[in-house]
């Protein structure tokens, strides 16, 4: 058992990387484990996007993936979290149970255009990687 304190990062977006990255930079792996937990293992820097709708890129050379993260000594995990349990200190997986001494929740936000009447329907979401192709033809039509 390690006496070395485990920061568990929910999230491996914009939020989670850079929590990630500057605790890193300030403290070395020897004073903190520090682990990433996120359902997909990529990661993609907001302004790609434009770049697939304006076909520059394609969405497969404009992610990053992050396994990379353990090239800085930060642990990586795709997993899907069900359930924070603050009280006991741990999080479940689909795959089972990771424990922390410090928790950071930033898993971001959960779109729900069928909210909005009318959008699911008849609008395309730019937050959506799955549609970014879809806009980028009803753009060059």
């Amino acid at each position: 058992m390690s006496n070395i304190p485990h920061l568990l990062i929910l999230g491996g977006g914009f939020g989670g990387l850079a929590a990630a990255n500057e605790i890193r930079k300030n403290l070395p792996a020897s004073q903190i484990k520090i682990t990433v937990v996120d359902k997909k293992d990529w990661f993609m820097v907001g302004f790609a996007k434009l770049w697939i709708i304006n076909g520059t890129r394609t969405f497969e050379n404009s992610i990053g993936s992050l396994n990379e993260l353990r090239k800085k000594e930060i642990n990586f995990i795709k997993e899907e979290i069900t359930q924070i349990n603050l009280h006991n200190k741990n999080i479940e997986t689909r795959n089972g149970i990771l424990s922390y001494d410090f928790l950071i929740i930033a898993m971001g936000a959960v779109l729900a255009p069928e909210k909005i009447p009318g959008l699911s329907e008849n609008g395309m979401n730019l937050y959506d990687h799955n549609q970014l192709t879809e806009i980028h033809n009803k753009i060059k039509k």
